[in-house]
C-alpha cells in the first residue's frame, strides 16, 4: 500500500517497472522504470513519500512517489569512499608540494652553481694572498738579517708591505671560508629540495597504485547483491540488506548515507518493529534485532576533578592525532603554568605530560598532518611545538601581543596558523620560527583557525559574529562565536557561539544546512508549541 488510506498500491514486476495503481480505478496511475532487469525486491514508505527498489544484483534506488523521479542510487562503501577520499586529497597535496619543489629547484641548483664558483674563486685568492704574504714575510727576515744592515726606512716599508699582506690574507680567508659555508648550505638546500621532490612525487605515485585498487574495491562492493529492503516507522530512513552480511542505513528523503552495521551472515530479510528497532532473519537461521540509531555510550573519565596531579586547574584544550590513537589535553593554573599531556585512547593512562610547557594555560592544540610535532597556543601570547615522543620542546613562535587562542598545520606541515585576542591571524614557518604572514580586519577575537581541504586558505572564527571561508563570511551568525571546525574535505562548516546555537554550512555552497538551538531553547519552544 502506497498511502494509508489503502487507495493506492505498489507492484513491481520482471520487466523492471514499478507501478502505482489506484484501486477503485484499477488502473496503473504512474509508472518508474528502474531499469537494470526485474525488480526483485519493493518498500514503501509509511507516510507514501518514497518508494524503495532493488534488482537482486543491485543497487538499491530511492524514488520520490508523487512524481517518479529517482532521488538516489543507495551504493557505495562509505568506509572505502573516505579512506579514497582522504588518499586523493594526499595525492594532491603531493602533487603540489612536487610541482612547488620542481619549480623551485633550477633557481636552488643556479644558487649552488653560483656559490660555488664565488668558493673556488675566493679559495683562488686566499692561496694567491697566503703566497703574497709569505713573500713579504720572507723579504721581511732577509732584510733583518742583512749585513751591513738595511735602512731603517726600507724596513719600515716592508713591515708595513707584510702586515698589509697578512691583512688582505685574513679577509681573503674569511671570504673563502664564508663562500664554502654559503656553497654548503646551496648544495645542502639543493639536494634537500630534490630529496622533497622525489619523495612527494614518490607518494604521489604510491597512493595513486593504492586509489586504483580501492576503486576497484568499490567496484566490488556496488555489485554486491541486495537481500532486503525497508523503511523505518517514521519514514526518516531507509535500510538496505547485502549479501556480504552488511546492513547499510540511509536518509530516506535526500540518499545521503548514514551508517552500517556488519553481520558475519547475510540477512534475507528485515523490518523495523513498533519500538523502533530493526529486525532481521539471518541466512543462518538466526533472528536478530539492532538499534538503527547509532548510539553513544560513556567510556571513562580523565581526571576526578579533584586531583592536581592529574590536572592542576581546567582543561582547556583537546586534541586528537591525526591517527587516533593518542588524545592530548591542555590545562594550567591562570598566570603560572601551562600543562601538556598525552593519553593513551584506548587505555585512557598518561603517556607523558610536561608540566611547564607554557607560563599560562594552554588554549589550543594541533597535531602535525605526520603526527610526529604538537603545537600550542596559549594565554602566555606564545605558540610552541613539542615532539610528542618526549614532549621536549622544539620552537617558539612570538609576536602576538594578547591570548593566542588557536592554533592549526598546514597540509604540508611547513607553516602554522595562529589566532589570537589581538585580533589577528598569523602565519608562521615552522623551520625557522618567523612570521611570514599577518591577517586583519577583524573587530574581536579570533577563537578559532583551521586549513580548508589542501589549501593554504583558513577558516576563521571571531567573537565578531562571524565565521569566514577565507575572506567570506557564512551567513547566518549572531553571536559571539567561540569555536569552529571543517570536515577533512571542506564538506562542511560547524560553529558554535554564545547564543547556544550550533550551526552546520555546506562548505561548498556556504549555505547554511541545520541550526540546531540549545537545549533550554529547545525546551521552551516545545513549550511553546504545546501553550499553542
Amino acid at each position: 500500500l502506497l498511502d494509508p488510506e489503502g487507495k493506492q498500491i505498489v507492484s513491481a514486476s520482471e520487466d523492471g517497472s514499478i507501478r502505482i495503481w489506484d484501486i477503485a480505478g484499477k488502473k496503473a496511475i504512474r509508472t518508474i522504470n528502474h531499469g537494470g532487469g526485474a525488480v526483485a525486491y519493493l518498500a514503501v514508505s509509511s507516510n507514501g513519500q518514497y518508494i524503495l527498489s532493488s534488482t537482486k544484483e543491485g543497487p538499491a534506488r530511492l524514488w520520490n512517489a508523487k512524481d517518479g523521479k529517482r532521488l538516489a542510487e543507495l551504493k557505495g562503501n562509505a568506509d572505502l569512499l573516505a579512506e579514497r577520499d582522504a588518499m586523493q586529497r594526499r595525492v594532491d597535496l603531493a602533487k603540489r608540494l612536487a610541482a612547488e619543489f620542481t619549480k623551485a629547484l633550477p633557481a636552488a641548483e643556479k644558487v649552488w652553481q653560483e656559490e660555488s664558483t664565488k668558493a673556488t674563486e675566493a679559495a683562488t685568492k686566499a692561496v694567491a694572498a697566503r703566497l703574497e704574504t709569505e713573500k713579504k714575510i720572507t723579504s721581511l727576515k732577509r732584510l733583518r738579517r742583512k749585513l751591513p744592515a738595511a735602512k731603517e726606512a726600507d724596513l719600515k716599508k716592508s713591515a708595513e708591505e707584510t702586515a698589509k699582506a697578512k691583512n688582505t690574507l685574513a679577509i681573503a680567508e674569511r671570504n673563502r671560508d664564508l663562500s664554502i659555508r654559503l656553497t654548503s648550505q646551496a648544495a645542502e638546500k639543493h639536494v634537500a629540495l630534490k630529496i622533497k621532490n622525489q619523495t612527494a612525487t614518490t607518494i604521489e605515485k604510491s597512493l595513486s597504485e593504492e586509489i586504483k585498487k580501492l576503486n576497484e574495491g568499490i567496484k566490488k562492493d556496488d555489485a554486491i547483491a541486495v537481500q532486503a529492503l525497508a523503511f523505518s516507522n517514521d519514514s526518516s530512513q531507509a535500510a538496505v540488506a547485502l549479501a556480504d552480511g552488511s546492513l547499510r542505513f540511509w536518509n530516506a528523503s535526500t540518499g545521503k548515507f548514514l551508517h552500517s552495521i556488519q553481520q558475519s551472515s547475510p540477512t534475507l530479510a528485515i523490518h523495523y518493529a513498533a519500538t523502533g528497532r530493526l529486525l532481521g532473519a539471518q541466512k543462518d537461521k538466526k533472528l536478530a534485532t539492532w538499534n538503527p540509531d547509532p548510539q553513544w555510550t560513556w567510556t571513562a573519565n580523565l581526571g576526578d576533578g579533584e586531583n592536581s596531579d592529574i590536572f592542576p586547574d581546567r582543561v582547556t584544550a583537546l586534541a586528537y592525532s591525526r591517527d587516533g590513537s593518542i588524545l592530548a589535553t591542555g590545562s594550567g593554573v591562570p598566570s603560572r603554568s601551562g600543562e601538556l599531556r598525552l593519553w593513551d585512547a584506548l587505555t585512557h593512562k598518561t603517556i607523558i605530560a610536561n608540566n611547564e610547557a607554557h607560563d599560562d594555560t594552554i588554549a589550543a592544540i594541533a597535531f602535525s598532518p605526520d603526527d610526529r610535532k604538537i603545537a600550542t597556543a596559549s594565554t602566555d601570547r606564545f605558540v610552541k611545538t613539542f615532539d610528542p615522543s618526549t614532549l621536549e620542546f622544539i620552537r617558539g613562535y612570538e609576536g602576538h601581543t594578547s591570548h593566542v587562542l588557536a592554533v592549526d598545520w598546514s597540509p604540508d606541515g611547513r607553516f602554522l596558523a595562529s589566532g589570537s585576542a589581538d585580533k589577528q591571524v598569523k602565519i608562521w614557518d615552522f623551520e625557522t620560527g618567523s612570521q611570514t604572514k599577518k591577517i586583519e580586519g577583524y573587530e574581536k577575537e579570533v577563537t578559532a583557525v583551521a586549513y580548508i581541504s589542501n589549501t593554504d586558505q583558513l577558516l576563521t572564527a571571531s567573537g565578531d559574529k562571524k565565521v569566514k571561508l577565507g575572506t567570506v563570511a557564512l551567513p547566518d551568525t549572531d553571536s559571539f562565536i567561540y569555536t569552529a571546525a571543517i570536515s577533512a574535505g571542506g564538506t562542511y562548516v560547524i560553529a558554535g557561539g554564545q547564543d547556544g546555537k550550533l550551526r552546520v554550512w555546506d562548505g561548498k555552497t556556504r549555505k547554511i544546512l541545520y541550526d540546531f538551538p540549545s537545549l533550554n531553547q529547545a525546551e521552551e519552544k516545545n513549550k511553546t508549541a504545546q501553550v499553542k
